[in-house]
């Protein structure tokens, strides 16, 4: 009776090893799971972490080109206005020269058409004392 209570004992005590080890594989299984995810997560979160550092570098770039294309533009425009004020200073120049010319010109075309009828007069004039001398 002894024994096969011992028997019994020791069948109940292989079951229990039995379903711990079965239990052991399953929670190993388990842990296989979560450690993949666990790698998986931490290659995504590397993958991440190098997308995000190029994203900052194209980010930084791109701030310094709009940086330098800002002040390029600011150069420029700066140019161009000063461009303009001497474009404008140089017109009302011309303008006040042209004004001049103008007068000048006008001037010299009234002497010019007053020689025109003095060369006219005395060609009429010439060519009457000419009619008297034939």
């Amino acid at each position: 009776k002894q024994w096969y209570q011992r028997r019994v004992a020791i069948t109940a005590g292989e079951k229990a090893t039995i379903r711990a080890e079965a239990e052991l594989k399953r929670l190993d299984e388990q842990l296989r799971v979560v450690v993949e995810e666990v790698e998986k997560l931490q290659k995504t979160n590397n993958e991440s972490f190098i997308e995000n550092e190029r994203l900052d570098e194209q980010i930084y770039n791109t701030e310094t080109t709009l940086k330098n294309n800002l002040a390029i533009f600011k150069k420029s425009l700066t140019d161009v206005t000063r461009t303009k004020g001497v474009m404008e200073k140089k017109i009302v120049t011309e303008r006040k020269e042209f004004g001049h010319f103008k007068v000048e010109s006008a001037k010299k075309l009234e002497k010019v058409r007053f020689l025109e009828k003095c060369a006219q007069f005395k060609y009429l004039k010439f060519r009457s004392h000419m009619r008297n001398f034939y």
